[in-house]
């Protein structure tokens, strides 16, 4: 695995996540993802539970039908934005 190179809102967004939900946008291939998985790491959750990807169709199915994990933890909804109805999701 390669060194992970640390992004200039990374504290801003951990300071945050402390009372909401972050939404991280930015260019492509800026490091979005990899953001979103090093702090998931961080928290100690497991990634391949708290990472959906709706341009994942198995991912997307879970959205749709908010099948979300309950434990706590953070959740990582990459590409929700294509979602139309990614508002009324409930988890």
């Amino acid at each position: 695995m390669e060194e992970y190179i640390g992004r200039y809102i990374e504290e801003a967004v951990i300071e945050d996540l402390k009372r909401k939900m972050v939404f991280v946008g930015g260019p492509r291939q800026s490091g979005k993802t990899t953001l979103a998985k090093h702090l998931c790491s961080q928290a100690g959750c497991a990634i391949e539970e708290r990472y959906l990807n709706w341009d994942a169709a198995e991912d997307r199915e879970q959205i749709i039908l908010e099948r979300f994990p309950t434990a706590p933890g953070l959740l990582i909804l990459n590409e929700i934005h294509k979602y139309s109805r990614w508002r009324q999701a409930r988890s």
